[in-house]
C-alpha cells in the first residue's frame, strides 16, 4: 500500500495524473482487501491528481481550439469538466468560454453524432485488438455523447462493454500467472484484484483459475507474516 502511495506521488511530480489516479486506486484496493481504513493522504493526492488532470485538459482544449481542431478541443474540454466534477468544485470559467467559442463556430451540435460514431468505431477496433483500456475509454466517450444529445445509449454499447471487461479478465489472469511464475506475488495480487473488478463489471463469475491463484498468493502472504 505504501508503495502505491509513493508511486502516486512520483507520478504527480512527473505530471502524470492518470498514473497517479491508477496508483491511488490500487492503494484503496489493498486497504479494502486488508480491511483497514484508506490512508487519509489518498484523498488529498486524488484531489491533486484531479486538479492536475483538469488543468492539463483545459490547456489542451485551448491549444486545439487555436488550431481549429474542434473535435479534440471538445473532448479535452469535457475531460476537464469531468475532473472538476470529481473535485466537487464549480466549473472553471474557461470551460464555459471554450464551449461558447465552439458553439459560435457551429461545431458542437453538428459534431456530437459524428464523434460518437467515431468513438464506437475506436472501441470496436480496440476490442478486436484486445486493448481493453482503450475500448472502455472509448465507450465512456460514447456514453458521454449520448448524454449530451439526450438520447438512449445504443444497445450494442452494453455488449461491447461486456466484451471489453471479459478481455480485461483474460488479460489480467495471464499477467497474474506470469507474475506467479516469476514469484512476483505483489504484482500477481494486483492483477487478481483487477480480475475480480472486471469480472463484476462483466457480470460473470470469478474464473476458477483466478481463485486458485488467489489461494497461492494468500498462502504466500501467510508464510511471510
Amino acid at each position: 500500500m505504501n508503495n502505491s502511495l509513493q508511486d502516486a506521488k512520483d507520478a504527480l511530480s512527473g505530471g502524470e495524473h492518470l498514473g497517479a489516479l491508477g496508483s491511488l486506486s490500487v492503494c484503496e484496493m489493498y486497504a479494502k482487501k486488508a480491511e483497514v481504513d484508506t490512508p487519509e493522504e489518498v484523498t488529498s493526492l486524488r484531489t491533486e491528481a484531479n486538479n492536475q488532470g483538469m488543468n492539463f485538459n483545459l490547456n489542451s482544449a485551448r491549444e486545439f481550439l487555436n488550431k481549429n481542431d474542434y473535435a479534440q478541443s471538445e473532448i479535452a474540454m469535457t475531460l476537464a469538466r469531468m475532473y472538476a466534477q470529481k473535485m466537487g468544485l464549480g466549473m472553471p470559467e474557461e470551460i464555459y468560454e471554450i464551449e461558447k467559442e465552439l458553439k459560435q463556430r457551429g461545431y458542437l451540435k453538428e459534431k456530437y453524432s459524428v464523434n460518437m460514431e467515431s468513438a464506437i468505431e475506436n472501441a470496436r477496433r480496440a476490442i478486436d485488438e484486445r486493448e481493453y483500456l482503450s475500448a472502455l475509454s472509448s465507450l465512456n466517450v460514447v456514453e458521454m455523447y449520448a448524454d449530451k444529445m439526450k438520447i438512449s445509449i445504443p444497445r450494442k454499447i452494453y455488449e461491447m462493454r461486456r466484451q471489453a471487461n471479459e478481455i480485461a479478465v483474460e488479460t489480467n489472469i495471464r499477467r497474474a500467472e506470469y507474475a506467479l511464475n516469476n514469484e512476483n506475488y505483489m504484482q500477481a495480487d494486483i492483477c487478481l484484484n483487477l480480475v475480480s473488478l472486471y469480472s463484476k463489471n462483466a457480470k460473470i463469475p470469478m474464473p476458477r483459475q483466478a481463485k486458485r491463484m488467489m489461494d497461492v498468493v494468500r498462502s504466500h502472504r501467510l508464510k511471510e507474516s
